[in-house]
């Protein structure tokens, strides 16, 4: 007949494991969302070639690549795009993309910032 502590240590062993067992559950498994990251960059050239994590990639390849880097339908993929128009292969780009499955397209262009002041370093009146 099993005693109070032999009972006592298997509840304790069971709990452990299911607390293990949540904690993972909870904690996703080190992915960000439930569809892979969070977030993917492709860079676009006006050239009309993109590189995914640094590769080149070819054009009816993206999506495969996309995937490899773990991205799913609920990450968010930006195209990098250079300073002015927008290339024409953009929109072939985010065609592919749309057809591949992904559904959170996004455009993106350099950053850039600028700052005028005046002969004494301070903002010219108006510009506060």
């Amino acid at each position: 007949m099993p005693t109070r502590t032999s009972i006592a240590r298997s509840v304790r062993r069971v709990l452990a494991v299911l607390g293990a067992a949540a904690f993972l559950y909870c904690a996703g498994c080190g992915c960000s969302t439930p569809g892979g990251v969070e977030r993917c960059e492709v860079a676009l050239y006006g050239s009309g070639g993109m590189t995914v994590g640094g590769r080149q990639v070819k054009s009816g390849g993206l999506a495969r690549a996309l995937r490899g880097e773990g991205a799913g339908p609920q990450t968010v993929i930006e195209i990098q795009i250079p300073e002015g128009p927008v290339p024409p292969a953009a929109s072939q780009v985010i065609s592919e993309l749309k057809r591949g499955g992904f559904r959170r397209v996004v455009l993106v262009r350099p950053r850039r910032a600028s700052a005028e002041t005046d002969a004494g370093g301070r903002m010219p009146a108006g510009r506060r």
